[in-house]
């Protein structure tokens, strides 16, 4: 997603947090043109699989020598680790997340083109999105607390 794009769903998901609703993040795509292929390689059989290729995990906590970036309250903090753009589709972008457990909380997506765009939007909330080939971005919604995802979302950048 651009800027201005995950700068908005931000801003959707504050609003969405201040009001106790879910909302998603993904705008319906425009309809294709009389006779013209749609140019979205997103289907229901797509999204599964994608959905599939993200994995939650807990890994063993490792000491970090740099701070990673601070809930707003300052108890949590997450480290993104993005590969070079020179590993290909195949590559794995890692969120690392310290909930103040014995172990880290770890969101693996694989495949991701560009840098993921992570941010805290409350004290327990993180917001990422990203872009995949094939012109598919994502927004997430992730419980630190809870270790859950509470939102995923996929749509096609026309």
């Amino acid at each position: 997603m651009h800027s201005s794009a995950v700068s908005t769903g931000v801003r959707r998901m504050v609003l969405a947090l201040a009001t106790n609703c879910v909302i998603s993040f993904s705008a319906a795509a425009p309809e294709p043109e009389s006779g013209v292929e749609p140019s979205c390689p997103l289907s229901a059989n797509s999204e599964v699989q994608l959905r599939k290729s993200i994995e939650l995990s807990r890994v063993v906590r490792m000491d970090r020598s740099l701070p990673g970036v601070l809930s707003p309250n300052g108890a949590y903090q997450f480290w993104l680790m993005s590969p070079s753009p020179h590993q290909g589709p195949l590559a794995l972008s890692t969120i690392d997340i310290d909930s103040e457990r014995s172990d880290l909380q770890r969101i693996s997506i694989p495949g991701v083109s560009g840098a993921i765009d992570v941010r805290w939007v409350s004290e327990k909330l993180i917001f990422a999105a990203w872009h995949w080939h094939q012109n598919i971005s994502a927004g997430m919604l992730h419980d630190v607390e809870r270790g859950t995802v509470l939102s995923l979302t996929f749509a096609c950048d026309q």
